[in-house]
């Protein structure tokens, strides 16, 4: 995973306003001039109608004076819009049609700081009997080279960022059941996109399911590149979707901070475990804090599939927490948790942070079970040292920055994983909703200096009587 940091210059990647496209939201510490110029691919067979939504919080000590910077696909001059200043630890929220441009509009955007921002973007179904509300997070920085570990013939989309400030070329390796197979795009511009329906390959056999390794180098020169991306997957109707960032974090122990067994509303957790190894194989076990366990061997770039049930005796309606271990290679990991019309995904991490930012955190004591609003979950893991009662606290903001409730939690034993919501904060029966009709609430998870930790945000929404939408987000890493 590539970890997002807190930033104050601001780089958002590609918008869509009552699109067939979706694209992916990318931030980095640096403001990139060039225009996001994606290529531009027919997906209306397999993607339903989606417009962008940017919310942003205010991680900093003072109040932030936003600009945001808009960039009509083609065109390299931004329409600048001016937003209301942000007080410290306040969050709010855009839409793409709110910023003054039609159906159809596509494009990208920078926002302008001039204190730290955590940035997180959903793709809201501008059919309104659609449920699902992907989710990702944003990014502070790139690598030369990511992993996409969940990608479908037929119902994935891929969105590569060129963080850089020359032109560069992706290379995208595809393994599967078969040979890898190589599809290369060139000379993708500065701070450019590559919008990738995996539907358009016609290399790929119609049945392919695997992962995705894509390299940047630069055109001029041969140089290692700098990128970061996103995925969607969507299945054709509409009704299942998630999105998740593109993986770079691999290790020889990795944390999933959701664990699940057929909970309420059917749900239960998979991980999809990759060796990215090129010769040598590793033995990969998955340990649940319940006590179970299951142990596969991955020959050399190969993924296997672990579900939370699958380990012999495993409790119905379990839910908890995993690490998995690999010896002797690193791995990387997916989690993707999947009920009968829900899924969202989150990765697993090797590092994190002792402070953490969850940009969307709202939730709902009377109108949840009537579907009008949200629940979110935080789960909080210790990658670390032991960490003693109280000096981990989920800090719960409103709108304006005014700080609603926290959560204190018990001690955390190295790898144990807790569970905090706003209701256990006390920050109000209905946090993040407003009398006017306005919504927003966020956190701030703060462990002493020097802690490792991780947290996954799942917001749950009640479509019918044991059946829920949702969506997951790993949160921001300071």
């Amino acid at each position: 995973m590539i970890l997002a940091t807190f930033s104050k210059g601001i780089y958002i990647g590609v918008f869509t306003m009552n699109e067939n496209r979706w694209m992916s939201i990318l931030i980095a510490g640096v403001l990139f001039v060039s225009l996001i110029n994606p290529i531009s691919v027919n997906a209306q067979s397999i993607l339903p109608t989606f417009s962008s939504t940017i919310t942003y919080q205010n991680i900093g000590s003072e109040v932030a004076h936003i600009t945001l910077l808009v960039y009509p696909d083609g065109e390299s001059t931004p329409i600048t819009i001016s937003r209301p200043d942000l007080a410290k630890g306040a969050s709010a929220t855009v839409s793409v049609g709110s910023l003054g441009n039609g159906s159809g509009f596509r494009g990208s955007a920078v926002v302008k700081s001039d204190v730290p921002l955590a940035i997180l973007t959903t793709q809201v179904p501008t059919n309104s009997t659609l449920k699902i509300r992907p989710m990702t997070a944003g990014f502070s920085s790139g690598s030369p080279d990511v992993w996409f570990l969940y990608v479908n013939r037929n119902t994935t989309v891929l969105s590569v960022q060129n963080l850089l400030k020359v032109p560069s070329n992706f290379k995208l390796t595809f393994y599967g059941s078969a040979s890898p197979i190589t599809i290369t795009k060139t000379n993708i511009p500065a701070g450019g996109s590559l919008y990738f329906p995996v539907a358009s390959a016609t290399e790929l056999p119609s049945t392919f399911s695997g992962v995705v390794h894509v390299e940047s180098t630069t055109v001029a020169i041969p140089l290692a590149g700098k990128i970061a991306g996103t995925q969607l997957n969507v299945n054709a109707d509409g009704s299942l979707g998630h999105s998740t960032e593109a993986v770079t974090q691999m290790s020889t122990k990795l944390f999933m901070p959701v664990a699940m067994c057929n909970t309420t509303g059917a749900i239960s957790s998979n991980y999809y475990v990759f060796n990215p190894d090129p010769t040598q194989s590793t033995a990969v076990t998955v340990s649940y804090n319940s006590g179970k366990s299951e142990t596969k061997t991955l020959p050399p770039l190969s993924r296997a599939l672990f579900n939370a049930c699958s380990p012999t005796n495993t409790t119905q309606g379990y839910s908890g927490s995993a690490k998995i271990t690999s010896t002797p290679g690193s791995v990387m990991a997916f989690g993707y948790i999947k009920g009968n019309i829900l899924a969202g995904s989150f990765t697993g991490q090797a590092f994190g942070s002792h402070r953490l930012a969850l940009p969307f955190a709202n939730y709902s004591t009377s109108f949840y079970s009537n579907g009008q609003r949200h629940r979110t979950v935080i789960s909080v893991m210790n990658l670390g040292s032991s960490l003693a009662a109280g000096t981990v606290k989920v800090l719960y903001y409103d709108k304006t920055g005014k700080l609603s409730g926290t959560h204190t939690l018990g001690a955390l034993a190295s790898g144990a994983k807790v569970d905090s919501t706003a209701a256990l904060a006390k920050a109000g029966a209905e946090f993040g909703y407003y009398s006017d009709g306005s919504s927003g609430g966020s956190a701030i998870v703060q462990g002493p200096a020097g802690a490792n930790m991780m947290a996954v945000a799942f917001i749950k929404t009640t479509i019918a009587t044991g059946k829920f939408s949702g969506e997951l987000y790993n949160a921001i890493v300071e």
